[in-house]
């Protein structure tokens, strides 16, 4: 069997029995956190592809076979294929995130099929975590039943919501810690525990939903990777304060989110109010979010009520974040644990603040040392050192240097977790600094398909499309960015501002300039100089005002734009567009071409 080998193109691996006995492993391992409808879907989809019979693995078949349908099955009316397969694909990649040191091999299936593929891989040593017994679940036969007075239409919808409660009870039995696996000083990495969602008001329906949103934004927050998840069982789910600090002394949780359920009954318009509280008992967040559901999208509520409220809490300059800094600045949180250091180093990234630099640069330095599994710090070790090779009075050795450790690192955070959104990111910005610019974008759409409701993601993606030329494109995903983004920083707009001034629109263009400005961005300023400019009615103190402030936040900007432009890989087109507008604005090169 070769690794990367895929039933649907290849053929069937030669190593049947390895096949068996890894899928009997994976359907009895308790953390494997997938229904048992879900287990005998991966059982019969796993040997019919051994079989041959892949291709013929159609909807109705797997509806009649697995799910116990009639022949009458109808997919338009009861999706239930679909949507289990759909959650099929999130229970292997949640367990192949936090287990997969377990497995001799993977197993997916892929989108728009239903033949299982095999994926072989190292199979490293175990750590002391991994191999701790599981807490015991509870039964699930304890999952309530449907009422039998739902419609017809309803019931065949919340049977299958059921069948993922089920689930979810045996995730909310244990404390479960997901997301990241801290390799040295676990008492450093935060962690965030989610607690059972209640339903007030509604009919039983609404006591599914909840549960389900429940499990869905354990998964979701998962996604982030940036701390432990944690989900909260029945006994714990009392936030006294005797609870509350027993969970921060025993599990280093620093977060609960919890949240209620009103209304959901005939239709009509459901709310779910939403609550990060610290482990004072303290309020640090609250928000609601309003839908009317219907029999045929309360899965896509599902989904789209748990991304919404993860995206919320964890962004990379979201709410959690923003708590977490202030917990620094108070020191009520180590001041020299990894996770601070990252928290700065956020800090940095989000305004590139000079004084910031040194210190950020010098923590992870240490970082590094402390934790060399810890592919997060990696990554921003390796972005910080790209930033460093951007420094216009360094020479070229020095340059040089900053740039091969900023390959180093970041290569290194992608080998240690190949799906870390913090470590695909800073690697593209390492490969677009190289002018890898077609594997850079390779990379972060990737980075968003793994993860669409990422703010710094999408701008990611959006600003290195947007200076290769394709603003269109590239500002589309920015303002996604910045519609998703709970305090989105100012440099989120300076793109936006330039697809402004490329098509004319000075006044859009102004109104995105001031905001980066206003946040200190030296582009911004540069930006908002030239929208004055643009624009009539302002006088010329107030552009000069704007390009003093761009030469102080930033000297080389000053000097030279077009240097600093094309260091940043934008094209000479658009570097040729924003030269003559800062020139229109007033600026003059200190060294005029002879």
């Amino acid at each position: 069997m070769t690794a990367g080998a895929d039933t649907r193109n290849s053929g069937v691996p030669l190593d049947m029995p390895a096949i068996r006995t890894e899928l009997g492993r994976l359907l009895a391992d308790p953390d494997f956190a997938c229904s048992q409808a879900r287990r005998r879907m991966l059982a019969y989809l796993v040997e019919e592809t051994l079989a041959g019979r892949g291709d013929r693995l159609k909807g109705p078949v797997l509806a009649q076979e697995v799910f116990d349908r009639g022949a009458d099955f109808d997919p338009q009316s009861d999706p239930v294929v679909r949507i289990e397969a759909r959650r099929l694909r999130r229970d292997l990649d949640v367990y192949y995130a936090s287990y997969a040191s377990r497995a001799d091999l993977r197993f997916s299936i892929p989108k728009g099929a239903y033949a299982a593929s095999f994926l072989t891989q190292p199979h490293p040593v175990l750590t002391p975590e991994e191999t701790a017994p599981p807490p015991a679940d509870i039964p699930s036969d304890t999952a309530p039943k449907l009422p039998d007075r739902t419609p017809a239409n309803r019931r065949r919808l919340m049977i299958a919501i059921a069948a993922s409660v089920v689930a979810a009870a045996i995730l909310f039995a244990r404390f479960w810690p997901m997301a990241y696996q801290p390799t040295a000083n676990a008492s450093a990495v935060p962690a965030l525990a989610v607690a059972r969602f209640v339903s007030v008001g509604a009919n039983r329906d609404g006591d599914y939903l909840s549960l389900a949103i429940s499990d869905q934004l354990v998964n979701e927050l998962m996604m982030f990777r940036r701390f432990r998840v944690f989900a909260l069982p029945n006994d714990r789910s009392d936030l006294s304060e005797d609870n509350l600090t027993a969970l921060q002394d025993k599990y280093g949780i620093r977060h609960v989110v919890s949240g209620t359920l009103l209304g959901a009954d005939n239709g009509d318009l459901i709310r779910i109010i939403v609550q990060l509280r610290d482990m004072q008992g303290e309020i640090i967040w609250s928000g609601s979010f309003d839908r009317l559901p219907n029999a045929q999208s309360m899965f896509e509520l599902e989904d789209e009520l748990s991304k919404t409220i993860a995206t919320t809490l964890s962004q990379t300059y979201g709410v959690i974040a923003s708590d977490m800094s202030r917990a620094v600045d108070r020191s009520t949180y180590p001041s020299d644990s990894s996770f601070s250091c990252m928290l700065r180093a956020h800090a940095y990234r989000r305004g590139f603040d000079p004084k910031l630099r040194d210190s950020v640069t010098d923590c992870l330095q240490a970082a590094v040392r402390r934790d060399p599994q810890n592919a997060e710090i990696h990554a921003m070790r390796g972005w910080l050192e790209l930033d460093q090779s951007r420094f216009p009075d360094i020479d070229a050795v020095r340059r040089n240097a900053h740039r091969e450790t900023a390959f180093e690192m970041t290569s290194r955070a992608v080998e240690l977790e190949p799906r870390n959104i913090t470590a695909l990111e800073a690697h593209a910005a390492v490969l677009h600094n190289r002018g890898d610019y077609a594997e850079a974008e390779e990379i972060l759409r990737k980075a968003v398909a793994m993860n669409p409701e990422d703010p710094e993601i999408l701008h990611q993606l959006g600003w290195r499309l947007a200076v290769r030329g394709q603003l269109e494109e590239g500002v589309s995903y920015i303002r996604q960015a910045i519609d998703r983004s709970v305090d989105p920083p100012a440099r989120y707009f300076n793109l936006i501002a330039i697809g402004d001034f490329v098509q004319g629109r000075y006044a859009e263009m102004l109104r995105s300039a001031r905001i980066s400005a206003a946040g200190g961005s030296s582009v911004g300023n540069a930006l908002l100089a030239i929208a004055l400019a643009e624009t009539n009615g302002h006088p010329d103190q107030e552009v000069a005002q704007a390009l003093k402030r761009m030469g102080q936040l930033r000297p080389e900007l000053e000097r030279d734009p077009a240097a600093v432009f094309r260091r940043h890989g934008v094209t000479d087109e658009l570097v040729g567009k924003l030269v003559a507008g800062l020139e229109n604005a007033g600026w003059t090169s200190p060294h005029p071409a002879e």
